[in-house]
């Protein structure tokens, strides 16, 4: 069996499923794939990628069947059927057709969904909108499909309970259902048949995309980037920020009063304009003089034809594409004027408006906003947003680049070393490319207070005013403090997060993994604020743990005899001798390492937790060996492992200062000083600290994670943090060493009390010094 990628575009007025089939050069590429199934390719195409059959639904409906057993009716068999139109007889036959309701238009179906209502009512009783749509759904795909691409809305009101009941929507119909914003498909499609050169020259630029859709007006700005894959050029723009929509006399608004001109006060007749057909849509579809079958008042069959898009109709949408760039533009942040591109899709571009279409004025008005010199494209509404998703499929099992977004920031109520506070879930313009999961694992960050029976869980989220709070039972409570890790994974444009807790001891809360129910979760009234403040009495919070030292890693790992060794080296001869370089990393190795005292033990010690030789806050143990004897053994320990600082501090002074620091043997023992220093924590010496101003003063970028993690683990006070966080807010809008800032930022914010109220602050400018980066 061939295989092909299915593409939906789901808007209620003109749905479209399109399909992909792999070439010829590009089946191996992909598994079950059968080379040559499709002959042929399209010029301009992406390689690999062959349009296949197109299927158009006009105007989708569902119709709930009269027995409450049967299942709905749905897609192109819906279409044709006459149940629910309005076509009753006689005259009361017809007005409770019209009361009936059995025929459900999708467009109502989608407003239902993204109004968060469950139900829809309907004459022959409630009906679940997952239901109804799924079935929609199902009928598009076609009936052997188990997987589609479903392009969505990209404004944030269209958040992730939307998209999950999306989703869940199709799996009640036995559809795997993608979700990918429409403004990427869109782009997706453009660049289907955009040349390498076309694409290049755009590279970097922002492109703005207009969606002509019944509930408004939608756009978005995007950056367009140019990526190679296998000899190929791709489109791969970049997603920052919801799109932005504009409801000022949507096009539903104006399809009714379409309508209520053609109807009179004639129910039954009004019904069959904009409910149990799409009369009222066909001025907005170009399809203006098509004459659609009604039944009047007085008992006659008529062929009724729609008037042409009036001129005050089509301004108010042209209004709503003013605003909505606007909008979108400052949402995205480049100076208006600079876009590159402008692309215009949407079931309503054909409409016919004083010699040109609808699509091509929007486009007009958009280029003005968003640069002048922007190419404008208007894609045909059959092969734009679903021709788009079918690409993303495609790309998806080739293994080819996707799109890169940023997942809106989460947030979780914790105690933090004693204080409330809020702490990153998915970290702040985390980026990840479309179609793979972001995972982010906080290791021994968290405990669960001894004889807790529940959670209290609330969750912020970036742009919402108002948390969202959970209590999690725990199916058994432990008697002693339990550490447990928190794992969040989001993929972009999905559904809810998953947010596990595991606890590191195997069956402290019993056997059951704890999963955090997003449907379970209510939206409240209250603010960060309002929690932090009452985050006290007996409900049990993540508590954020320091990272801890103990006494038997200096024990039984000969620390002390190794720092002796260190220090008779007594000099930094130049240049460095070996024996001076393996000392140092050999110290390197050990004290950046972590061990519970049962492994060290070999299971004398119970203890499992991981520990290190220096804590977080720069101390060592209290008391080293037996108690008997160990607080001595403790300072002379500290003794040893100051003049270690000292020492190493004045060495990596001087080879900062030297002028062949950047080339070997120099390079690699600064790089071994350094990270020896910055795994002291809190206690990392005056010279280590000056040395990472310097970088971050520095205009080159840093890249190598031994110094962003570093940076992250050792930084105190909090001028320093705040240029650290600044430096970090701007690296992470780049694709080089994302992961490392990420690892380094979420260190910082563990270690440091008041790490948070830095990471609040503006973010300074460094100064250009215009002078050599550091080693």
């Amino acid at each position: 069996m061939a295989v092909s990628w299915r593409g939906l575009d789901v808007n209620g007025l003109a749905d479209v499923a399109a399909d992909l089939s792999p070439a010829a050069d590009d089946a191996e590429a992909v598994p079950g794939a059968v080379p040559g199934a499709v002959p042929g390719a399209v010029p301009g195409a992406v390689p690999g990628a062959v349009p296949g059959a197109v299927q158009r639904v006009e105007a989708g409906v569902a119709i709930v069947p009269e027995r409450p057993e049967a299942l709905p009716l749905a897609g192109a068999l819906a279409v044709r059927s006459a149940a629910g139109r309005g076509w009753g007889w006689p005259a009361a036959a017809r007005a409770r057709s019209a009361e009936d309701g059995r025929r459900v238009p999708v467009t109502a179906l989608l407003a239902a969904l993204a109004g968060g209502r469950p139900e829809i009512v309907t004459g022959a009783g409630p009906q679940r909108v997952d239901g109804l749509l799924g079935a929609h759904l199902r009928a598009l795909a076609g009936p052997g499909r188990r997987e589609a691409v479903a392009a969505i809305p990209d404004e944030a009101a269209f958040d992730e309970d939307r998209r999950q009941r999306l989703i869940d929507a199709g799996r009640t119909a036995g559809l795997r259902l993608d979700l990918l914003w429409r403004p990427v498909a869109a782009l997706f499609a453009w660049g289907e048949a955009a040349d390498a050169a076309t694409l290049q020259a755009l590279h970097g630029r922002p492109a703005v995309t207009v969606h002509l859709l019944p509930d408004g007006i939608h756009a978005a700005a995007l950056t367009l980037l140019a990526e190679e894959a296998r000899g190929r050029t791709l489109v791969a723009p970049e997603r920052q920020r919801p799109g932005a929509v504009c409801r000022d006399r949507p096009p539903s608004e104006l399809a009714d009063g379409i309508a209520r001109r053609l109807a009179g006060d004639d129910p039954a007749l009004l019904w069959q304009c904009r409910g149990g057909g799409d009369l009222a849509w066909r001025p907005l579809l170009g399809r203006a003089g098509e004459p659609a079958l009604v039944h009047t008042a007085d008992g006659h069959w008529r062929r009724l034809r729609a008037p042409a898009l009036g001129r005050d109709d089509a301004e108010a949408i042209l209004r709503a594409v003013d605003r909505a760039v606007d909008a979108a533009l400052a949402a995205h942040g480049p100076a208006r004027g600079a876009a590159g591109l402008v692309v215009v899709e949407g079931p309503m571009v054909d409409a016919a408006l004083d010699g040109m279409t609808l699509g091509q004025a929007a486009a007009d008005r958009a280029r003005r906003r968003a640069g002048p010199d922007a190419a404008v494209v208007v894609l045909n509404p059959v092969r734009g947003a679903a021709l788009g998703a079918a690409l993303y499929a495609h790309r998806l099992a080739a293994g080819l680049p996707t799109y890169w977004d940023h997942l809106p920031q989460l947030e979780i109520n914790a105690i933090a070393q004693g204080r409330p506070a809020f702490v990153p879930l998915v970290p702040k313009a985390a980026r990840v490319q479309g179609g793979e999961a972001f995972e982010h694992r906080i290791e021994e960050e968290y405990i669960v207070a001894a004889g807790s029976q529940k959670l209290s869980l609330y969750l912020a989220k970036q742009d919402e005013t108002f948390l969202r709070e959970s209590e999690l039972d725990l199916p058994q409570y432990s008697p002693r403090d339990e550490k447990v890790s928190v794992i969040v994974r989001q993929t972009p444009a999905q559904g809810h997060a998953e947010v596990e807790i595991w606890p590191h001891r195997r069956g402290a809360f019993g056997q059951m993994q704890l999963l955090l129910d997003w449907e379970a979760m209510r939206q409240t009234e209250k603010s960060r604020e309002d929690v932090v403040n009452s985050m006290v009495g007996n409900l049990s919070f993540p508590d954020i743990a320091p990272q801890r030292a103990h006494w038997v890693l200096w024990d039984l790992q000969d620390t002390t005899a190794l720092i002796d060794e260190f220090l008779r080296l007594m000099v930094l001869v130049d240049p460095p001798a070996p024996p001076y370089l393996n000392v140092v990393k050999r110290l390197v190795s050990i004290f950046r390492g972590k061990h519970s005292p049962s492994y060290l033990t070999g299971g004398m010690l119970p203890d499992r937790d991981r520990y290190s030789l220096v804590s977080s806050d720069g101390t060592l143990p209290d008391h080293i060996g037996s108690e008997q004897g160990g607080k001595a053994a403790a300072r002379l320990a500290q003794d040893k492992f100051s003049a270690m600082i000292e020492r190493a501090a004045a060495d990596l002074a001087y080879l900062a200062a030297h002028p062949q620091r950047r080339k070997e043997p120099y390079k690699t023992v600064l790089r071994q000083l350094f990270l020896l220093t910055t795994w002291t924590y809190a206690a990392a010496p005056e010279p280590t600290i000056a040395y990472i101003r310097r970088l971050l003063e520095e205009k080159e970028l840093l890249t190598s994670s031994y110094h962003v993690q570093a940076i992250g683990r050792t930084l105190t006070s909090h001028d320093d943090l705040k240029a650290y966080f600044g430096y970090a807010a701007r690296r992470l809008t780049t694709t080089v060493g994302t992961y490392h800032w990420v690892k380094g930022v979420a260190l910082a914010l563990r270690f440091r009390e008041d790490a948070p109220l830095a990471r609040n602050c503006s973010p300074p400018t460094p100064p250009d010094r215009g002078g050599e980066r550091p080693a």
